[in-house]
């Protein structure tokens, strides 16, 4: 009989446990946070162990060429197939970062835990920019923004506006209510 799991330790972190059947990687509880470097390298590492020989390939991954000197686009790692990440955590956050992990599928990367918040620090546009000035809003044009009313304020304040119409009625509340009160609306009464 072959042998259906693989261990991976990442250094200082944890154990991840490839279960090539069930196509999960386990993250110890101990494992917070991983890098797509990390998961990279141990997806590789898996892959080409005597077990891993026996099954198909876990990931794609692109990325990691140089735009400028020392600039380069971050990794975007593709699981294949039906392969999730599942977080052994009983609380807290696991996170993602330091790259894109997506599913061929476009589905969720993560394998449900409803004890753990996952989050994936997504990178877009090829880089991670630190912009120092020139862009975002104003001190002024953020406390603007800020005032505005809520989405509840707003439809309150619709309901409640005054309406002119020729019934007699003062709010377009009150207009919709006696349209729906005199059946014009198949269902409605």
């Amino acid at each position: 009989m072959v042998q259906d799991f693989e261990y991976y330790t990442v250094a200082g972190k944890g154990i991840l446990t490839f279960l090539f059947v069930d196509q999960i990687i386990s993250c110890q509880n101990t494992i917070s946070t991983l890098t797509a470097q990390e998961l990279l390298d141990a997806i590789r590492t898996v892959e080409d162990s005597i077990v891993g020989f026996n099954y198909p390939k876990i990931a794609n991954a692109a990325g990691k060429d140089a735009l400028t000197g020392s600039i380069a686009i971050g990794i975007t790692l593709t699981l294949l197939e039906g392969w999730t990440i599942y977080s052994q955590k009983s609380s807290g956050f696991f996170t993602i970062q330091d790259g894109n992990i997506i599913r061929h599928d476009a589905t969720t990367p993560f394998y449900p835990n409803g004890a753990v918040t996952y989050q994936q620090i997504l990178i877009q546009g090829g880089v991670i920019t630190t912009v120092s000035g020139g862009s975002g809003l104003s001190p002024t044009e953020s406390a603007k923004l800020l005032s505005l009313p809520s989405a509840t304020d707003t439809a309150t304040e619709v309901w409640a506006s005054p309406t002119t119409t020729s019934w007699g009625l003062n709010t377009f509340g009150e207009w919709i209510k006696g349209l729906l009160s005199k059946n014009f609306f198949v269902g409605y009464s």
